[in-house]
């Protein structure tokens, strides 16, 4: 018997060490913005009843009267390009017997995922967003309670970011006893919240432009992404497999894993190439999206003037003592955060991500798995402090990156005075969408 159970885990240890650890063991945060939200959250946190109404500051109490809030969509099935490459794979490796005597699970597998359904959200995302309007509903219990009616909710023209909201606000409403359950009626204000889609500069000079993001490129097809190709080919049976079928099993494994919570095609893969993966993507978005080009956050102009609008509005409506909203909730896309993260300074690492620079970057702060997964959400709190014997109210800021306080580049901590906070980001108060895009200029000058 000992020898037997012996064999066994002999077997089972080769199995493990050829074919990847099982999906189960997946569940981690390495997908880039594919990451589900509580795959890098403790979904079962404990959050005490406004626990972030209130700070000190300057040895005064101040107490949080408004909230400007973004979140990014839930998790959604993938996109239809991802969904065509999916099918067109799964039929090549199908079409192989050798594939198949080696992942027989292929040979009944059909694309989970319908075109028509091509980047709606998942029930997963439904939930995501459910447990974050009762997660954001405990933390300012206080700011939203009898206040309802004074909240704007923004989205974009994509169902994903209406279905968030929707969401969203039954998970609100449900933590917040006996308040109104009537149907939020989000606007539709692509132009603060799509703003990539009608910046030209950014349009021809960075989405359009193929060698935009060389970084990105170069490590696509450079010796890591090779390495991890020919892996996967061997344990296919096949000669070769290119860095785009590669991404392709990534992304089947991610999203299969996420929506079904099993996936096959992670038995492709080992743990240490979720890693590359990972910083591939990390490439892309920085330079994208982030750091690499100033157009990627000088287009977030719209949003960015108009937080500070909605701020300096309820101040004065503070201070006379008039109506003002308690929070602003927009819901949009990894495409806009991430710009808006880089135009506040956040998670900018010292040395810029390239493809040679990998080992040096595993430590980096630009990690999109972590700081823009989906359900990922940016918030920016105004308090107001007691009176003292400056004649002038202090107002201070806190920022919250996925729920938590992070440190503000303005001030070096994780309150800031508002006039500081202002004056730094000036350039981000007093910004011109129309220049920073150049889209006065004719198209062929751009």
């Amino acid at each position: 018997m000992d020898s037997l159970l012996f064999l066994i885990l002999c077997l089972l240890s080769l199995f493990i060490a050829n074919y990847g650890m099982g999906s189960t063991d997946f569940r981690i945060p390495l997908y880039s913005t594919k990451t589900p939200y509580f795959w890098g959250k403790d979904i079962d946190e404990f959050i005490r009843e406004d626990e972030e109404i209130w700070v000190d500051y300057d040895n005064k109490e101040c107490q949080i009267i408004h909230l400007n809030l973004i979140l990014r969509h839930g998790s959604r099935s993938p996109t239809l390009s991802w969904i065509k490459k999916m099918t067109v794979l799964g039929n090549i490796l199908k079409s192989n017997p050798e594939v198949i005597e080696r992942f027989p699970f292929l040979n009944s597998w059909e694309n989970p995922f319908p075109e028509t359904r091509a980047g709606h959200l998942s029930d997963l995302g439904e939930d995501e967003h459910f447990s974050l309007g009762r997660r954001f509903g405990r933390r300012f219990s206080l700011l939203f309670t009898g206040d309802l009616e004074n909240i704007l909710y923004g989205v974009t023209y994509k169902q994903r970011t209406q279905a968030s909201c929707a969401s969203f606000y039954e998970g609100l409403t449900d933590t917040l006893d006996g308040e109104s359950r009537k149907n939020v009626k989000p606007a539709i204000n692509d132009k603060l919240l799509r703003f990539f889609d009608t910046c030209s500069k950014y349009i021809k000079s960075v989405e359009n432009n193929k060698t935009a993001a060389p970084e990105h490129t170069s490590f696509k097809y450079g010796a890591e992404m090779q390495r991890i190709a020919q892996k996967i080919a061997d344990k296919l049976g096949l000669k070769t497999l290119n860095s785009e079928e590669a991404q392709t099993i990534h992304h089947l494994c991610a999203f299969e894993l996420a929506l079904f919570d099993k996936s096959d095609w992670c038995d492709m893969l080992e743990k240490e190439d979720l890693f590359i993966f990972e910083y591939l993507y990390d490439l892309k978005q920085y330079w994208k999206r982030g750091y690499g080009h100033s157009v990627n956050w000088g287009m977030s102009c719209p949003f960015n003037s108009n937080v500070f609008k909605q701020l300096n509005d309820v101040i004065y409506k503070a201070r006379n003592g008039e109506d003002y909203n308690v929070a602003d909730i927009q819901f949009a896309h990894a495409e806009t955060i991430i710009p808006i993260f880089t135009a506040f300074g956040l998670f900018n690492d010292s040395v810029p991500l390239k493809a040679d620079n990998y080992e040096s970057q595993k430590e980096r702060q630009f990690r999109t798995s972590k700081i823009v997964p989906m359900s990922a959400s940016f918030g920016i709190g105004l308090y107001q402090c007691e009176a003292s014997e400056d004649p002038e109210e202090v107002y201070v800021v806190r920022m919250f990156v996925n729920e938590k306080p992070v440190v503000i580049p303005a001030c070096g901590q994780e309150i800031c005075e508002y006039k500081q906070f202002m004056k730094y980001y000036d350039d981000l108060v007093n910004c011109n969408y129309a220049e920073i895009c150049e889209n006065n200029k004719p198209h062929d000058e751009l």
